[in-house]
């Protein structure tokens, strides 16, 4: 039970952080959807370290399949995700120093090279669903990675049962062994302590 606490514990935190990134609204580039209306799968800040959303406005994550051609496995999980490192950071230009989360762009363009262009202003332009994505993939890997160690942990209770059930067997034979080997001794003493028959 313990373990499945523990199991259940991490998948949550995993969750938590692939949510609980925020851009602030007024660091939200929008681009045009060709679907009309606006659509954030961009933006842009003046400055390298970008940030996720943590709302969408516009329904531009995922359309039906119909809206669009040429499906391919995105395959971007774990390994991906690993190579990605946060940063705490406030902007030079904001007087308050309001505090702000996010990744460096440039080491974002590494990992996805496509997720990175720059606007019309050269500032560096961000596709959160890529990271986005790649966080569902990572989840994915990380619950079969639990499902795989809890199989590999039922078959090391069965043989460590197996174990326990052959030890507990040797320590009786030796129990019996030992009873045996008292029994033996005490013959022999008494053996040893009987008058010797002369044979004069």
């Amino acid at each position: 039970m313990k373990n499945n606490k523990k199991i259940t514990l991490l998948i949550l935190v995993i969750i938590i952080i692939s949510s609980g990134l925020e851009l602030k609204a007024e660091q939200v580039s929008l681009t045009p959807s060709p679907l009309g209306g606006k659509c954030n799968r961009h933006w842009s800040a003046p400055s390298p370290l970008a940030t996720l959303p943590s709302e969408t406005s516009g329904g531009c994550f995922g359309r039906g399949k119909g809206w669009g051609e040429g499906y391919l496995p995105f395959t971007s999980g774990l390994a991906e995700i690993n190579q990605l490192q946060t940063y705490n950071y406030t902007y030079k230009s904001d007087k308050t120093k309001t505090p702000h989360v996010g990744v460096i762009a440039q080491d974002l363009q590494k990992v996805f090279p496509d997720a990175v262009t720059k606007d019309q202003k050269r500032f560096l332009q961000i596709r959160q669903e890529d990271m986005f994505y790649a966080m569902i993939n990572a989840i994915k890997q990380l619950a079969s990675m639990i499902e795989d160690l809890r199989t590999a942990i039922k078959t090391i209770d069965v043989l460590v049962a197996k174990l326990e059930a052959k030890t507990n067997e040797i320590m009786k034979r030796e129990q019996i062994n030992s009873q045996k080997i008292k029994i033996f001794e005490k013959e022999i003493t008494l053996l040893e302590k009987e008058p010797k028959i002369s044979n004069h």
